[in-house]
């Protein structure tokens, strides 16, 4: 599996590539055509896509996923403080039959104290 992340800065790219091990990061601020370095960094397409920015980070991640691949929504961040960005590859969801499923942490309201005690154990490992 090759792991691509998205972020705004060059720190957090360095964050995403050396810290938690993917295999390339884009910085969204400095690349001019996020599609075309989507399509370098993804040659083969995308099979899964864990989106929490919306607008126009998930039209470009839209143009490359493979048929039946899985979008996995748990933010619009690009929507929160100005206009929502149209999408307009949206239709790729029905012509490639791609699973797309949003969640937010409310829906595992029941688990909160698992995840306490995880994100506990996680921070005193480290």
């Amino acid at each position: 599996m090759r792991t691509v992340g998205i972020t705004g800065s060059q720190e957090k790219c360095e964050y995403v590539t050396g810290e938690l091990g993917a295999d390339a990061c884009i910085n969204y601020n400095t690349t001019e055509n996020l599609s075309e370095a989507l399509s370098q960094q993804c040659p083969d397409g995308i099979d899964v896509y864990f989106d929490n920015v919306g607008g126009n980070q998930l039209d470009a991640c839209l143009t490359l996923m493979n048929k039946y691949g899985r979008i996995i929504a748990c933010g619009a961040i690009n929507n929160y403080n100005k206009s929502p960005a149209p999408i307009y590859n949206y239709t790729n969801v029905l012509f490639k039959s791609l699973d797309f499923q949003g969640f937010i942490v409310g829906n595992y309201r029941s688990r909160w104290g698992e995840g306490m005690e995880k994100l506990a154990e996680w921070m005193n490992a480290g």
